[in-house]
């Protein structure tokens, strides 16, 4: 996780074994430290329902895989909506997370 204004990671985490794995350290290191989420962007592999979810107050950015549909939470429909009635503006929130994986390969 970045911090897009300072550009310094908030939480870090990986595993050799399963991306879930980090992921859900991640989020663990996130509660310890107890910080306030205004907004994360999760990759193709998080695009789901219960993802969206886990992030309560923060506005959350998915690109919808092409089999998805609107089961699942108000949080879940409401990102889905946003995604389609203002696709541009979305898409261009959603590849700030671009400046993640460009600090981590030292770009």
């Amino acid at each position: 996780m970045l911090d897009l204004e300072s550009k310094m990671y908030v939480a870090y985490e990986m595993s050799l074994k399963s991306e879930k794995q980090a992921f859900d350290r991640a989020m663990g290191m996130l509660k310890e430290i107890y910080t306030n989420i205004n907004s994360v962007r999760l990759d193709k592999y998080y695009s789901y329902p219960s993802y969206v979810d886990k992030f309560e107050e923060a506005k959350v950015y998915v690109i919808p895989k092409k089999n998805a549909t609107l089961r699942g939470s108000w949080k879940w429909k409401y990102t889905m909506e946003e995604f389609v009635h203002d696709t541009l503006s979305y898409i261009g929130q959603y590849y700030l997370r671009n400046n993640s994986e460009a600090r981590f390969l030292g770009r």
